[in-house]
């Protein structure tokens, strides 16, 4: 039946969609940032065709969601328009990674396991280039600014029913486990607050409900009781609010700030017990469980230039005494899991390689909004500031979790890129001054692109 609801959607939906989106640019706005909203409800809303579900590894099928039916929708609007940039930017270092995962496609035990992922990335990169050339096609930072607000109220309120009305003492949200959600949110909350507390032109109902939906973000974060997750985002947001203070002075940000330091105080000291329990009774085996996979990935990046294959690090650690001789804690388990590193995963499945180009990536994604956007004034500038500040938590967060390669925070992030790609243009090409600094800043990750015109 969900194979069969699905299908209809997609064929008669996705052309409805595109018409619609030809019939007015704002359209073609709201359906991405709908698609933006719909990465949240993933777990629930995808199919897979020819479904492994009992294997471990990240990716278990061909995986076909919402959003990308809705990308598939408004592409031939995006793609011809005119200055469409068929190669954007950081496009050099991504091919360089598609290289490595073919490889290490290639490479794998059990070919079918990593061309689930393989195909995932592709799908990725063609969400990467419409969500890069959006803005052309009339997507705007309001648009997805009402999809980061749908977004914080929605999880706002699972988390609250989850907590409360259900007595859970870690909560999931939307997700399959807790450790996902604090991966998920803080690609959002930066953006959300920037936008509900320095948007002179907001109206004062719209930026309180942007900042509660922000401290809804954070409470879900604390809900979930993940130690690095609470520490990174509780920072992320102080970062903000002072960004706040320092882009847009005013009476209004200084009450919204101690509001907030207030109620993260009252909060912060009712949940302290909780807290320093969860520091103080954090199981040893898992810390042991962690620092087991983690040898075993990396004696698999030492053994195998590109890797042992691509989505292919549980089924490796299961079947080779190799890198399994050493494991005690879960020794019992019939399937190995996934090393809690997303670094050492990636050069293990990938070899070192492909963990140099990973990285190059992210830093590719991370440079970029915040070189334009410490230099830019304004709204949009300021927003960009937001982007990196998301980024740079969950490449912390990746030391310690693995769960960007989940679907609902690989697709958000994917999207958070492309976006944070188009704005910077946007930025930049409305500031001359800009466009030199910005040469530079492309060419410290990928092949500089001109700076497209307004």
């Amino acid at each position: 039946m969900k194979y069969a609801i699905f299908a209809l959607f997609a064929v008669v939906a996705v052309p409805a969609m595109f018409v619609l989106a030809q019939s007015n640019r704002r359209y073609l706005g709201w359906l991405l940032a709908l698609a933006t909203f719909l990465t949240m409800v993933t777990n629930s809303t995808r199919i897979h065709f020819i479904s492994m579900e009992d294997y471990r590894g990240p990716d278990r099928g061909f995986e076909v969601t919402l959003t990308d039916l809705i990308f598939l929708a408004v592409f031939p609007l995006v793609a011809s328009k005119r200055g469409v940039k068929w190669f954007p930017y950081n496009s050099l270092p991504l091919l360089g990674y598609g290289l490595c995962c073919f490889i290490a496609t290639l490479k794998a035990p059990v070919p079918i396991y990593a061309w689930f992922t393989f195909y995932k990335l592709l799908k990725l990169y063609f969400v990467y280039w419409v969500a890069a050339n959006s803005f052309r096609a009339g997507l705007t930072m309001e648009h997805m600014a009402h999809a980061y607000l749908g977004i914080g109220t929605w999880m706002t309120f699972l988390a609250l029913k989850q907590k409360y009305l259900f007595g859970m003492y870690r909560i999931k949200g939307p997700f399959d486990h807790s450790n996902t959600i604090p991966m998920y949110v803080i690609l959002v909350l930066p953006v959300l607050y920037l936008w509900a507390s320095c948007n002179p032109r907001l109206p004062r109902w719209k930026s309180l409900w942007g900042i509660a939906a922000s401290l809804g973000l954070m409470f879900a974060v604390l809900a979930t009781q993940s130690r690095a997750g609470l520490v990174l985002c509780g920072l992320s947001l102080l970062m903000v609010v002072g960004l706040s203070n320092l882009r847009f002075p005013s009476r209004r940000v200084r009450l919204l700030t101690l509001a907030i330091m207030t109620l993260a105080f009252l909060g912060g000291l009712k949940a302290l017990g909780t807290i320093i329990n969860r520091f103080e009774t954090a199981p040893e085996e898992s810390e042991m469980a962690r620092t087991e996979f983690n040898i075993a990935a990396d004696l698999m990046a030492k053994d195998n230039f590109f890797g042992v294959g691509l989505n292919s690090f549980s089924y490796v650690l299961t079947t080779e005494e190799r890198y399994n001789g050493h494991i005690k804690v879960m020794a019992n388990e019939e399937q190995a899991g996934v090393a809690h590193h997303i670094y050492r995963l990636t050069a293990a499945e990938m070899g070192y390689p492909g963990l140099v180009f990973f990285v190059l990536v992210w830093a590719g994604f991370w440079i970029r909004p915040l070189w334009v956007g410490r230099q830019g004034r304004g709204l949009p500038a300021t927003l960009l500031l937001g982007f990196p500040i998301g980024f740079q938590a969950l490449y912390l967060i990746g030391f310690l979790e693995w769960a960007f390669r989940l679907t609902p925070v690989i697709y958000l992030y994917t999207i958070q890129a492309g976006v944070a790609s188009a704005l910077a243009d946007e930025v930049a090409s409305g500031a001359p001054r800009l466009r030199k600094s910005l040469r530079s800043a492309r060419s410290l990750a990928g092949k500089p692109n001109k700076t497209a015109s307004p």
